[in-house]
């Protein structure tokens, strides 16, 4: 795996720290740093949102989010500093509590604006991560368009 990119899967929220690697992720080479935070939401799709249930093979993930980051690395950073730390959690998240964290550290501001939004929609379409919305009322699994079951 790659230094400059730092991933941890967290099975459950007892083992996930938001602010990990965004502590972690940048340095003195490094002249920005941008983070997104995945929230779970309620109310979605018109219903009232209890919890969410994510669910992954990690060494899947790990291997596609290491091929995403590369590749950003390689759209955004033209050869200079670049770092990245994903934190996932799995398991069980509930409403208004983080679900993920992207930091990017970069040379300047703009790669790293554009590479954290880059690597979290790549990570939507293709890394295998489901997602199951637990409402008052019921319970759905939520497609992820570009993964395949």
């Amino acid at each position: 795996m790659a230094s400059d990119l730092k991933i941890n899967i967290s099975p459950s929220r007892d083992s996930f720290s938001p602010g990990k690697l965004e502590k972690i992720t940048g340095s003195q080479k490094t002249g920005a740093k941008v983070s997104f935070r995945g929230i779970v939401r309620s109310p979605n799709r018109g219903k009232e949102v209890s919890h969410l249930v994510y669910e992954c093979y990690p060494e899947m993930a790990r291997d596609q989010l290491e091929e995403i980051f590369n590749e950003a690395r390689s759209k955004f950073s033209a050869g200079k500093q670049f770092e990245c730390g994903i934190n996932i959690c799995l398991g069980k998240i509930p409403a208004g509590k983080t679900s993920i964290v992207i930091t990017v550290a970069s040379a300047h501001r703009k790669p790293a604006f554009e590479s954290c939004r880059y690597i979290l929609e790549r990570l939507k379409k293709e890394v295998p991560i489901w997602k199951k919305e637990i409402y008052t009322d019921g319970e759905t699994w939520v497609e992820n368009p570009g993964v395949k079951t």
